[in-house]
């Protein structure tokens, strides 16, 4: 029964030839049922239900629904960076180590301490050579300048009082003049070795 070629009525129409394969397909395919009429070739005026055809036409597989595709993981928006907020340690000044030792203060060119020692032996001098010219010409002036009084006898008393005490102002002069030379040779002995200490020191303090 299940051999030859078929006929079918598809919406009121004739449709054909089939073989028994193609019938199992329309029937996988849900385009035909049970009820749909058919006809063999050698038998066109004898149309019978597919239901004739159950011993043989499995019912239709049911269709396998597609798995539907795995939908896209919604997309997180990237949090903005911050700007990492400061510990309390982060406050702290910085301890240093003990191994750590202050810089040294930079040291003064011997040049620069000699150019130094120089304005001072300068002003020095100066001074020097005013106490000694001042006192000098004071001593002279009352001693051999002073015009000679013919008044009365304490006028002269008076004027030999000032002479007495214009010659000691210029000796005191003098003397502080002396005085300044032994100051100024005090200090040029007392520096010449420091400034050979100083220039020592440069040469041995390593290049950075």
């Amino acid at each position: 029964m299940t051999e030859g070629i078929f006929y079918l009525k598809l919406a009121g129409k004739v449709e054909g030839p089939y073989t028994i394969g193609q019938i199992y397909d329309l029937w996988a395919a849900r385009k035909i049922n049970s009820q749909t009429m058919f006809a063999r070739l050698e038998a066109m005026d004898k149309w019978l239900p597919l239901a004739e055809l159950t011993l043989t036409v499995s019912p239709p597989r049911p269709t396998i629904p597609k798995p539907a595709p795995p939908e896209a993981a919604p997309v997180v928006p990237a949090r903005p960076r911050t700007a990492p907020s400061l510990r309390p340690e982060d406050y702290l000044p910085s301890i240093p180590t003990k191994t750590e030792r202050p810089p040294r203060p930079a040291r003064q060119p011997s040049s620069a301490i000699s150019t130094r020692i120089g304005k001072v032996l300068l002003g020095l001098e100066l001074h020097i050579g005013i106490c000694l010219a001042g006192g000098v010409l004071l001593a002279l002036y009352f001693l051999f300048f002073l015009p000679a009084s013919t008044d009365g006898i304490e006028v002269n008393q008076e004027r030999l009082f000032l002479k007495q005490n214009g010659v000691l102002a210029g000796i005191g002069l003098v003397l502080l003049g002396g005085l300044l030379i032994v100051a100024r040779q005090i200090q040029q002995i007392s520096a010449a070795p420091k400034a050979d200490t100083a220039s020592k020191s440069e040469r041995k303090l390593p290049q950075p």
